[in-house]
């Protein structure tokens, strides 16, 4: 009995671990001002050589190549992006391949852990996803 008891409170504790109050660290403005710059995805790129920039104004775009069919199709599609209540919200509003990107898509991604350099988040399927940022050329 008493194995029960400690398990369902340690069941407890782990479940209110996870939830979304408990992982948001930053305000929104400071998870806005850290996302902008570019990124690169890696935690299972769906596009190749993917670069995502994230504008100080509030849109982004994407590039990158996806493989279908043995080619390589090159994509890119931009739109808005503002971070709310821990979730960065995009909305595609353009896209070169409106059949693998449609436009008007919008995506919830709640923010886990978000420094400098890394970025990791939840989509809407609840998978966990992660990017790096990319250094900007030093020339």
């Amino acid at each position: 009995m008493r194995i029960v008891i400690t398990y369902l409170l340690l069941a407890i504790l782990a479940a209110s671990c996870a939830s979304p109050s408990h992982e948001r660290v930053l305000s929104d403005s400071k998870a806005q001002r850290l996302l902008i710059g570019n990124w690169t995805e890696v935690s299972r790129p769906i596009l190749k050589e993917n670069i995502t920039t994230l504008r100080t104004d509030g849109t982004f775009v994407s590039n990158g190549t996806l493989a279908a069919n043995g080619r390589a199709i090159t994509v890119k599609f931009e739109g808005r992006w503002y971070v709310q209540n821990g979730v960065l919200i995009s909305e595609v509003t353009e896209s070169s391949a409106p059949f693998i990107i449609l436009v008007g898509r919008i995506s919830h991604d709640t923010i886990i852990t978000l420094a400098k350099t890394e970025y990791c988040y939840r989509d809407d399927e609840g998978k966990e996803e992660k990017w790096l940022r990319l250094q900007p050329d030093l020339d």
